[in-house]
C-alpha cells in the first residue's frame, strides 16, 4: 500500500493571556513525532489555525535542548520550508489523509481547545474510525468534539494528558478534570516517564517524552487502517 499520509497540526497561539509569557508548540516534541513518522515511511504534511509559520514556545524549546530529532529537523531545507509555511486548517480536507497528529505546547490551549476547523477535522476522522494522535496539553483539542448523536467524543475513552500548572485553561480549570467531566476515563501516568494509551483510533501521549512512542502507535494503526 501506499505510505500513510499524516497530517500533523500545530497551534498558531503565542500567548495566553492568563499565562502570560510567549508560547507556541514544543519544538521538541513536534521534531520527535516529525522524525518517527518520517522514518516509518509516512507522507507528512502540516497544518495551523492560521497558516503560515506556527511559534514556537520558547521556554518547551530551551527546556528540551536540541535533541537529536531536532537536530535532524534542522538540518533539513525541506522540512524548515514546511514548518514556515503551513497549511490554515481551512485549506485541510480529512479524506486526503490516513491519520491526524497533534503535538502538545501551552499555545494550543488559545487556539486549538475551541478552533471550529479543528474540531470539525477532528469529528470527521473519528466518524471514518481513523486514527488520531495527541501529546501533552494536545488532548484539549478534543474538549469540544461531540459524535453525531452530540454526545461528548472522549465519553468513555481511555486517554491521558498533561496535567501540570501549563494546562490550566483560561478559565483555570484543568484540561485533566475537564476531561473526566466530559466521561473521559483519564489514566495519569509517572511524571516524565513515557506513558501513552490507545483506545481504538485514538492514541494519546502524557507529556513530551511520549512523542515517539505516540507517533509510532499512530503510524501502526494508520498502516493496518490502510490494509496489505
Amino acid at each position: 500500500m501506499a505510505a500513510p499520509r499524516i497530517l500533523i497540526v500545530l497551534t498558531s497561539c503565542d500567548r495566553l493571556a492568563w499565562i502570560g509569557p510567549p508560547t507556541g508548540f514544543r519544538l521538541s516534541e513536534f521534531t520527535t513525532a516529525w522524525a518517527a513518522l518520517t522514518d516509518a515511511g509516512s507522507e507528512l504534511a502540516l497544518a495551523s489555525p492560521l497558516g503560515g509559520a506556527p511559534p514556537v514556545d520558547p521556554v518547551g524549546d530551551a527546556l528540551g535542548g536540541r535533541s537529536e530529532a531536532t537536530r535532524r529537523f534542522l538540518a533539513d531545507r525541506e522540512a524548515r520550508d514546511a514548518l514556515a509555511d503551513t497549511l490554515t486548517l481551512e485549506q485541510v480536507h480529512a479524506g486526503d489523509f490516513d491519520g491526524l497528529f497533534y503535538p502538545g505546547g501551552a499555545g494550543l490551549l488559545g487556539d486549538l481547545a475551541a478552533d471550529s476547523h479543528s474540531i470539525a477535522l477532528i469529528a470527521a476522522f473519528a466518524a471514518d474510525g481513523k486514527p488520531m494522535g495527541f501529546v501533552s496539553e494536545a488532548p484539549a483539542a478534543l474538549l469540544k468534539v461531540r459524535k453525531p448523536d452530540g454526545t461528548p467524543y472522549v465519553a468513555g475513552r481511555r486517554l491521558t494528558a498533561a496535567d501540570g500548572g501549563d494546562s490550566l485553561l483560561a478559565d483555570g480549570n484543568r484540561l485533566c478534570d475537564l476531561l473526566a467531566d466530559l466521561g473521559a476515563r483519564v489514566m495519569p501516568g509517572a511524571a516524565g516517564e513515557p506513558h501513552v494509551v490507545i483506545h481504538g483510533p485514538l492514541v494519546t501521549g502524557g507529556n513530551p517524552s511520549s512523542a515517539d512512542e505516540a507517533a509510532r502507535a499512530l503510524f501502526a494503526l494508520a498502516l493496518k487502517a490502510g490494509g496489505p
